[in-house]
C-alpha cells in the first residue's frame, strides 16, 4: 500500500523517509488546533507531531482501503475535509495518550472523545452511511470485498449452538459467494 500524501515542512524530520517530509491528510497546525491547552501542547516539537500524523494517516488509510482506493487522490472538498478532521483527531488522541497520559492509560477524556469521533466517522464511511462515490464525491470504490468471517452468513450449518444438532438451517447462502460487491 502506498503512503498517504506527502507534506513538506522544513521544521520536521521523521525517524524514516526523506528529511523535511511527513505523510498524512492534515498538518501540524491542524493537530495543534485540537488541543485546548496550547501551553501543554507546545512542549512537543513538530517532528513528534508529524510522526504521529503519519502513523494515524497510515492507520486511517489501511482501514478505508477496504472500501475505497487509498491514498485518496481526488479533489472533493468534503472528502478532503473529512480525511483532515479524522487524521487530526486520531493524531491528537495518540499524542494525548502517549505523551500526556502515558503513566495512566485511558485517563485522557479528551483522547477518548477524539478517538470516538474519528472511529464513528470511519464506521459511517465503511458502512456506506457517508457516501464518497459519484454523485456524492469522487472517491474510487475498492474492488470486490471478501465476505468477512464475522458475517452471520458465514457461520457453519447447522448452528453448533442449537440443541437439535440434526435440524436443517432456516437460511442458506445460494451458490458460491466468496465475494460481495462494494457497499453491501
Amino acid at each position: 500500500m502506498n503512503l498517504p500524501p506527502a507534506i513538506n515542512d522544513a521544521s520536521v524530520t521523521l525517524t524514516f523517509g526523506a528529511p523535511h517530509v511527513y505523510y498524512g491528510y492534515c498538518t501540524v497546525a491542524d493537530v495543534t488546533f485540537e488541543f485546548a491547552n496550547a501551553s501543554a501542547y507546545s512542549k512537543l516539537d513538530s517532528s513528534t507531531v508529524a510522526q504521529e500524523i503519519t502513523y494515524a494517516a497510515q492507520e486511517l488509510q489501511e482501514v478505508l482501503a477496504t472500501t475505497y482506493q487509498m491514498p485518496y487522490a481526488g479533489s472533493d472538498a468534503g472528502i478532503l475535509l473529512t480525511l483532515r478532521n479524522v487524521n487530526a483527531k486520531l493524531a491528537a488522541a495518540n499524542i494525548a495518550e502517549r505523551y500526556f497520559q502515558a503513566t495512566v492509560p485511558n485517563a485522557s477524556a479528551m483522547a477518548v472523545e477524539l478517538r470516538d469521533w474519528a472511529e464513528t466517522m470511519v464506521a459511517s464511511i465503511q458502512s456506506g452511511l457517508a457516501q464518497w462515490t459519484p454523485p456524492y464525491g469522487d472517491a474510487i470504490p475498492a474492488g470486490e470485498h471478501p465476505t468477512t468471517p464475522r458475517s452471520a452468513l458465514t457461520l457453519g450449518s447447522p448452528n453448533a449452538g442449537q440443541q437439535d444438532r440434526g435440524a436443517a438451517p432456516i437460511f442458506r447462502i445460494g451458490g458460491d459467494m466468496p465475494y460481495r460487491p462494494p457497499g453491501l
